[in-house]
């Protein structure tokens, strides 16, 4: 078995992830950027491997200065140093640890006065193991932010950031700006705030306070030093801007919130019972389906309803329906189909097992073997029955090839897929209500 390899520019192994030494000998080799040109094609290349670089911001600062507009090139002394330590930095690169989907994920979030930093990461033994790296320097608007709004606005970068780890699982975040903790429960909150906080209401958060000096990783990323500009301009703020974008979005026809998108669709806002009601209609209700999350939640907007915390709710439900989670109970002893379909002439085979174990499936093969004589090839998914040393003395004592289908890849397996997809979609409509009986009605639905 291989225990590591170069997978897209990453050297995969089962310590974790880690930057491809033979493409970092290579930047480490490169002379400095004379051109503009140059120092794109360069940070290019490091970007790549950012996730790995603590600080990055901070480090490419001087050369994304000379990047601006109307900015003469000088490749000053600063330069040379950020140059050399963005090189130093990826021959220094940690090995960021693989993601457990078992063990809630963490952020250490922080703002300083130019900059935001986080790191994800997660805590397999006592101490924080970093997983992803992220920075980002603040716009002139959003440096003129009072220490609340930058720390949330770290908090919210986080989010937007690695929203496909965290859409659906618990996440604690660490800041070090107490008020975080309150503000989900402030009720006068300005406007920016609270659209912020609405957005956050889509995940699973538990907010804890760690001081600057504990939050050390998050902490350095944001700290950075700004060397061109050192002096704010002051600006009038505008009262009616807030209420002005809030007005854009959402308007009160009494007694009713509605919220506008951008299409011009408009969704009536529900919460609380009305709100559970319409989700559980739209599942299972007479025409329902008990569809996934997504298709659910689709369904709902669809419906022309919205409530901030939807996917969560939807994901909440579906995963505590019965009918979804154990559509068929056991059926004469029976708790699985073994389907097998031959790809030239598209003929299927499926038979009710009650194990799935290897010894089963061999000796399903095997009657197939009987009557058909033996294929030259085996294709399957990754069940640990078939990838096992008995199934593989099996498949060589009858000569057949055998072979996995690639994984996330489902157009490899795609015609048992859909074989399996239609026989479930009979059965369920051929049982009715006694579930019980489906193993009696696999022969009809074949």
């Amino acid at each position: 078995m291989v225990k590591e390899g170069i997978v897209l520019g990453y050297k995969i192994s089962q310590n974790g992830i880690e930057v491809d030494k033979a493409k970092v000998n290579v930047i480490s080799k490169l002379p400095h950027p004379t051109t503009v040109k140059g120092i794109r094609s360069f940070l290019d290349h490091t970007g790549f491997y950012r996730r790995f670089i603590q600080d990055f911001s901070k480090i490419a600062r001087p050369m994304t200065y000379l990047l601006e507009k109307d900015t003469p090139f000088f490749f000053s002394k600063e330069c040379i140093e950020a140059f050399q330590s963005h090189k130093k930095k990826l021959t220094e690169a940690p090995i960021l640890v693989a993601l457990d989907w078992d063990l809630p994920f963490e952020l250490m979030c922080d703002a300083s006065e130019f900059a935001i930093g986080v790191v994800l990461g997660q805590r397999k033994t006592k101490h924080f193991q970093p997983t992803h790296y992220a920075s980002k320097t603040m716009t002139d608007a959003q440096a003129h932010y009072t220490t609340t709004k930058k720390e949330l606005l770290a908090v919210v970068y986080a989010f937007e950031k690695f929203w496909p780890y965290l859409v659906l699982f618990k996440s604690i975040v660490y800041t070090d700006h107490s008020a975080l903790k309150y503000l989900f429960k402030k009720q006068d909150a300005k406007p920016r705030l609270l659209r912020w906080v609405l957005l956050l209401q889509e995940f699973y958060i538990t907010v804890r306070d760690k001081k600057g000096a504990e939050n050390l990783a998050a902490d350095h990323l944001s700290r950075l030093k700004y060397p061109h500009q050192s002096v704010l301009d002051k600006k009038e703020i505008n009262e009616m801007f807030p209420l002005k974008t809030l007005n854009m979005h959402y308007f009160w026809d009494d007694p009713f919130l509605f919220k506008i998108y951008a299409n011009k669709v408009i969704q009536r806002c529900v919460h609380g019972q009305e709100a559970v009601d319409i989700l559980k209609a739209c599942h299972n209700g007479p025409t329902g389906g008990h569809h996934g999350l997504k298709y659910t939640a689709r369904k709902v907007f669809d419906s022309g309803f919205y409530w901030a915390t939807i996917y969560r709710d939807a994901h909440d439900l579906v995963k505590s329906c019965d009918a979804c989670q154990r559509p068929f109970p056991s059926s004469r002893g029976n708790k699985y189909i073994l389907v097998a379909i031959d790809y030239i002439s598209k003929w299927v085979e499926a038979k009710a097992l009650p194990t799935n174990d290897t010894q089963v499936v061999c000796k399903f093969l095997k009657s197939l073997f009987a009557r058909f004589g033996t294929p030259r090839a085996i294709i399957s998914d990754h069940d640990m029955h078939f990838c096992n040393d008995q199934f593989a003395k099996a498949m060589l004592k009858y000569g057949v090839t055998y072979r996995l289908a690639t994984a996330y890849h489902p157009q490899s397996s795609r015609q048992v897929e859909v074989s399996n997809h239609g026989l479930k979609r009979i059965l369920e409509r051929t049982v009715g209500k006694k579930h019980a009986s489906w193993s009696n009605k696999l022969d009809d639905a074949l």
